[in-house]
């Protein structure tokens, strides 16, 4: 029963620990440049143009087809107004 204990201490005290230690923030701060700053567009002209074959939009537009009518599905009521007006009047009474 000790054992169990101890090693359930240990384990929780484990659990404690920090698992990032934190360095010294002025020494890393001093020794690290600061950012460069580059303009969006410059980060956007690296960026190749999309290149969609018309088959891959014909998959696309019937995937995007597929995901709004299972929406729908998913946006109709899930009592049946009959069956709620009757569950309603079970409680009202």
């Amino acid at each position: 029963m000790r054992r169990a204990f101890v090693l359930v201490s240990l384990c929780l005290l484990a659990g404690c620990t920090d698992p990032y230690p934190r360095a010294d923030p002025d020494a890393v701060d001093k020794a690290a440049p600061y950012p460069e700053l580059v303009p969006a567009e410059a980060i956007r002209a690296g960026v190749p143009a999309p290149r969609a074959t018309p088959e891959a939009e014909e998959a696309l537009a019937a995937r995007a087809e597929r995901l709004h009518a299972r929406a729908g599905a998913l946006r109709r009521p899930v009592i049946e107004p009959a069956d709620r007006a009757r569950m309603e009047a079970g409680v009202a009474d």
